[in-house]
């Protein structure tokens, strides 16, 4: 059982959402773990009934507060299909025009089509997007854009000389190549994504030029906000894997749980969750009032990526070799959140931005 009650100041709505994903991952996630992929249906159908699948996509800025709730009590579960039971996002696509919306968004959420943000250029080559008749054409090279293997179309940030601008480019657009695909340390897959002379048309372009940066940040900082709520769901798995083991029966002698020295590694394990789990809701909330500030959110994602990866290491030891196994939970859950220090931008990096907001700009009232 999970080590997760509701977070004290959630209100009604979100005290049932928190109590619809306990009951998936208490009853359902199980049996479909042990299933497979074969078992993802079965959560995905449980998700539905409950109410939850969709909750990724509402646009609704409290929305969010709810989708944290619920994204942190299924990681709890450690287990691999609770991605089975939120639908995927939209994404950029969330304010798109109707006929965007009908073309690229709604497939999207049906599960239909499949989509990659390209937003990180190649230093040497950045994509730009000069005018032509009826749209644009795109030159340049995105160095990592995860998903961009399987993708069906691509929302693609690109500097123009009015401004940074968002254009939906779709798989098999000529001058478009895939290239340098590779892996990352949790099993996500990547690639590069080279333009030469692809053209878009104007319809496909969302927004005004000269808004694609504030379009950008507004869906990086809510993947930041997901993964801060995931990595703080996975040290409360993390937390009750190392209790189980500490107060397992042992052949001679009394359990590990019942000598101090054990104790003690464990209190370092509970109290960072503690900390974390406060600061999440906190950042949270703020963004679901409208209130959320980028440097609060890059602060939680340095936070919490960083001390997921010290609660997991420190679990693992905890836990001994067999929790080492590739396998493992355990082990599936280190290897994520030790990528998490990288994706929607590298802890030092935001360090520097945290900084400078308060430093150059004033911002950043504690």
């Amino acid at each position: 059982m999970s080590v997760l009650t509701a977070f004290e100041t959630l209100g009604p709505t979100d005290r049932d959402a928190f109590a619809a994903a306990d009951a998936l991952a208490e009853t359902v996630f199980p049996k479909a773990e042990a299933l497979g992929e074969d078992g993802d249906a079965q959560v995905r159908d449980a998700a539905k009934a409950a109410g939850l699948f969709d909750l990724a996509q509402r646009a609704a800025p409290e929305a969010l507060l709810t989708l944290t709730v619920v994204r942190e009590r299924l990681a709890a579960s450690g287990a691999r299909c609770r991605k089975a039971a939120l639908g995927p996002s939209p994404g950029l696509l969330q304010n798109a025009s109707g006929a965007l919306q009908a073309r690229f968004a709604e497939p999207v959420a049906q599960g239909l089509r499949r989509q990659a943000f390209a937003f990180t250029d190649d230093a040497t080559a950045p994509v730009h997007a000069t005018p032509a008749e009826g749209g644009y054409r795109l030159r340049g090279r995105k160095s990592f854009v995860t998903g961009g293997l399987a993708a069906d179309h691509f929302i693609v940030y690109a500097q123009s000389d009015a401004g940074p601008l968002l254009l939906i480019v779709e798989e098999g657009t000529a001058g478009i190549t895939r290239a340098d695909p590779f892996e990352t340390l949790d099993g996500g897959q990547h690639c590069a994504l080279v333009f030469d002379d692809a053209f878009v048309p104007e319809a496909h372009r969302l927004g005004e030029a000269g808004q694609g940066k504030a379009q950008a940040f507004t869906q990086i900082n809510r993947t930041r906000l997901m993964l801060a709520s995931e990595a703080v769901g996975l040290m409360a798995y993390a937390v009750h894997r190392a209790a189980e083991h500490l107060q397992a029966p042992r052949p001679k002698g009394p359990c590990l749980g019942d000598q101090e020295g054990p104790q003690l590694r464990f209190a370092e394990l509970w109290m960072p969750v503690f900390a974390a789990r406060a600061l999440l809701y906190r950042v949270a909330t703020q963004f679901a009032q409208g209130e959320g500030t980028p440097e609060g959110l890059a602060a939680l994602k340095v936070h919490t990526s960083e001390a997921a990866e010290h609660v997991l290491s420190r679990a693992l030891q905890l836990c001994g070799a067999h929790a080492l196994r590739a396998d493992d939970p355990l082990a599936r859950s280190y290897r994520e959140v030790r990528s998490w220090q990288f994706a929607e931008g590298a802890s030092d990096l935001l360090r520097l931005r945290v900084a400078k907001a308060r430093l150059a700009k004033g911002r950043g009232a504690l």
